[in-house]
């Protein structure tokens, strides 16, 4: 059967948004790599489609001398493959590089990743600890989000229809910041996410500071944990309490059942990778212990 789908590819992100405020139900199309496996048995559904993967405002890396801005049509490999990013946030690239096979990262987008509203996205929990802010373009100008709110449920987040993603922010990390990203999948490569975990602080003076805590495919929406946080934060390296914050890790998860795996068994994963990831921080050069 010959499907006869709308398509527009406008040249401008202004193009882009008068044909979204004409047509809000029209699909947004950038890399594809979501959009067209979800429609690829019903592409009757599809309805009319917008490619935005020629709009040149929002293409681009910006490292300043404050912040971080990544166009939302930066691809997943542009992310890993970045020098500047792999010298500044190496776990932010080590979460792109995790994303499927590396078709799927020289196609896929960081908007993309972020609009699918997977609560197993690979990209959100390192952009949630690094307290990125997400901007979205629309017909009544620009509006802006933390992360960590953008997101209300599996496949939804706080964008309207007429809105698109034209990037993320993130201030540059500051003093002995250390970071890392987790992920058990599956098998060891091209996996969906049982569970991953995101860490990022400051060591000060052997003290944990400004600790954030994201978690993947293991609540409704990618979780910024602030209780966990809390026990961990203003702690001495010297017998930081990780089973009292593994523990609560876990309360504050609400993992389901599914094929790639039992909630308790993403609880399990998820305590576990928190102590993993405090013990790499902490093996990490330069980290001094006081008493």
């Amino acid at each position: 059967m010959i499907i006869d789908l709308g398509y527009a590819a406008p040249d401008s992100l202004q193009k882009a948004l008068q044909i979204l405020k004409e047509d809000p139900s029209c699909k947004v199309l950038a890399g594809g790599t979501d959009l067209l496996v979800k429609f690829y048995d019903a592409r009757e559904k599809m309805g009319n489609v917008l490619d935005i993967s020629r709009l040149e405002e929002l293409k681009g890396l910006e490292i300043g001398k404050d912040k971080i801005f990544l166009g939302s049509l930066t691809s997943h490999e542009q992310i890993y493959r970045n020098p500047q990013l792999q010298k500044i946030v190496p776990f932010l690239c080590r979460a792109a590089k995790s994303v499927g096979a590396p078709q799927i990262r020289h196609q896929g987008t960081l908007g993309g990743n972020l609009a699918n509203a997977s609560p197993a996205a690979d990209l959100a929990p390192p952009l949630i600890a690094l307290d990125a802010v997400v901007f979205l373009a629309g017909p009544e100008g620009e509006r802006s989000f933390k992360l960590a709110d953008f997101f209300t449920g599996p496949g939804k987040t706080r964008k309207n229809p007429d809105e698109i993603i034209s990037g993320v922010e993130f201030a540059l990390p500051k003093g002995d910041f250390r970071g890392t990203f987790l992920k058990v999948g599956q098998r060891r490569a091209l996996a969906i996410a049982v569970a991953s975990l995101a860490i990022a602080l400051n060591f000060q003076d052997g003290v944990v500071k400004n600790i954030r805590l994201a978690a993947g495919s293991v609540a409704p929406v990618p979780l910024r944990a602030r209780k966990t946080e809390s026990i961990l934060e203003g702690q001495k390296l010297a017998g930081l309490p990780l089973d009292k914050a593994a523990d609560q890790l876990k309360k504050e998860a609400s993992p389901i059942d599914d094929i790639r795996g039992t909630g308790d068994y993403r609880s399990q994963v998820l305590g576990n990778l928190l102590r993993k990831g405090m013990y790499e921080l902490l093996s990490q050069e330069g980290v001094r212990e006081n008493g």
